[in-house]
């Protein structure tokens, strides 16, 4: 997949489960399955704390075909398939995160900046839909997700370029759209509430 790959959509997968694709860890909690068009299916999922790889407080996962895998890993609090990282509704530290490139790991966070300072400023200017964008940093890149409209999402690199934007009841990947995009906008998804974007989410 390459920045000329033709425009990707992806939607939930009903009626396949995680463990039928194929690199699915062994232990994982299995959660969402993806399908990306023309790139093949994807596994999302929790490693517990525990696990031989799951970390201090266990970790998020992304893995399947046509994507470069990539985690979340928590700073405090245990993770579990119901726990989120990003929330609408309250501050949360920064989530410390992992692409798995072939050239090597690519580190980074997912934080909310627009929900930084006190509790005041939370409860107040905290309630506007700018103040949730989520911004996702990973190497040298940066990337804004957004909420637009009702119901949808969009993903933008810092430069203001989209890669990812919804339509009806598809997110729709931009042709320029790139390894590291599509590992890093799946993986934030993967850290989002059921009650944050969840309708154009599936979940």
């Amino acid at each position: 997949m390459s920045a000329g790959a033709r425009t990707l959509r992806i939607w939930r997968r009903r009626g396949v489960i995680a463990a039928a694709i194929p690199g699915t860890p062994d232990g994982v909690l299995h959660d969402t399955v993806w399908e990306l068009e023309g790139a093949g299916t994807v596994g999302t999922g929790v490693l517990p704390k525990g696990h031989p790889y799951g970390g201090p407080h266990g970790k998020r996962i992304i893995w399947g075909e046509g994507i470069w895998p990539a985690e979340i890993s928590p700073s405090f609090g245990d993770l579990s398939l119901a726990s989120s990282q990003i929330s609408p509704r309250a501050y949360i530290e920064p989530v410390s995160l992992v692409v798995y490139s072939p050239a090597g790991a690519i580190t980074g966070y997912i934080s909310q900046p627009g929900r930084r300072g006190s509790l005041f400023k939370d409860l107040t200017s905290g309630l506007r839909r700018e103040a949730s964008k989520v911004l996702i940093e990973a190497g040298d890149r940066a990337w804004w997700l957004r909420a637009v409209k009702i119901f949808g999402v969009r993903v933008t690199r810092a430069s203001g370029e989209p890669v990812l934007v919804s339509k009806r009841l598809h997110l729709v990947f931009m042709a320029n759209a790139d390894e590291l995009d599509i590992s890093i906008t799946l993986l934030t998804f993967t850290a989002i509430g059921s009650s944050f974007y969840a309708p154009i989410l599936g979940q």
